[in-house]
């Protein structure tokens, strides 16, 4: 499967290409920046504080908004937790501008060496979600073997994300992700994503790489540990007021503040 698959299907019912970004993120494709940043944990809000100029675009489902610090530019979406809403997001950006998706959110931990406030980049991540068999061709109950599938970030850009940390000696680590569709019912199945060589757990970029290779996007992540289940410090409970501080600076600060950095090294490495 690829774009030009939905291209054709949307031609089938009716749907323009101009309607898909409009429709999902209430802004026609043109206003959308070649680079974008897409978050289910970050706000808009979080850039104002290294200092970026935020201007709102839309207030829909997806909210969008254009961010620019130092005389770059971004988009950045929006969206609540969940594969199904990152699959929107990116078809929508696949009908605009955009060249270069960033992904910014949190892991939780299930592997000792990974502490709260830690700066992640995926290896790759296993799918464990419903969303990612929707991007294929045929029937959807036939296609029951995406599940535990690897789908990786896209090479170069992730390059370019390593580099750039490095070259800010800002430490961080490699793991190995796994997308899961539910929060309070991931601690079952512990066993089972590490018997797969699972490292952290989130929710989102399994499809957001598939989503990104089907429709031609370079897409990678850039993660923060939030939690920790392996040492009893769970979204659902257990972490100290130092932690929720850390996690919280990580997420107001640190992350923003890479982000913006990145991206003008992006743009003026074009």
């Amino acid at each position: 499967m690829n774009k030009s698959d939905f291209t054709e299907c949307f031609k089938k019912y009716g749907i323009l290409e101009d309607d898909v970004c409009r429709n999902r993120l209430k802004i026609g494709g043109e206003e959308v920046e070649e680079i974008a940043v897409i978050s289910p944990i970050n706000a808009a809000a979080d850039y104002n504080n290294v200092g970026a100029c935020v201007t709102q675009l839309s207030d829909g489902f997806f909210p969008t908004y254009r961010i620019e610090k130092d005389g770059v530019k971004f988009t950045f979406v929006a969206f609540q937790v969940g594969a199904c809403n990152v699959c929107e997001v990116v078809c929508a950006l696949a009908y605009s501008n955009c060249k270069k998706i960033l992904f910014t959110g949190t892991v939780g931990a299930i592997k000792e060496e990974f502490s709260i406030g830690d700066i992640v980049l995926p290896r790759y991540s296993m799918c464990g979600d419903g969303a990612t068999r929707y991007f294929t061709l045929g029937k959807v109950c036939d296609n029951n073997s995406t599940f535990g599938d690897k789908f990786y970030p896209d090479e170069n850009l992730q390059s370019s994300l390593s580099a750039y940390l490095d070259g800010r000696d800002i430490k961080y680590s490699f793991a190995n992700v796994f997308s899961i569709d539910t929060i309070v019912a991931q601690f079952f199945h512990i066993g089972e994503f590490l018997s797969r060589g699972a490292d952290v757990l989130e929710m989102e970029t399994a499809a957001t790489f598939n989503a990104a290779k089907v429709f031609g996007l370079q897409a990678c992540a850039l993660f923060h540990v939030s939690d920790s289940t392996v040492e009893k410090k769970s979204l659902l409970g257990g972490r100290s007021k130092e932690e929720h501080e850390l996690h919280r600076r990580t997420k107001l600060f640190t992350i923003p503040d890479l982000v913006c950095g990145f991206v003008k090294e992006l743009k003026e490495n074009k």
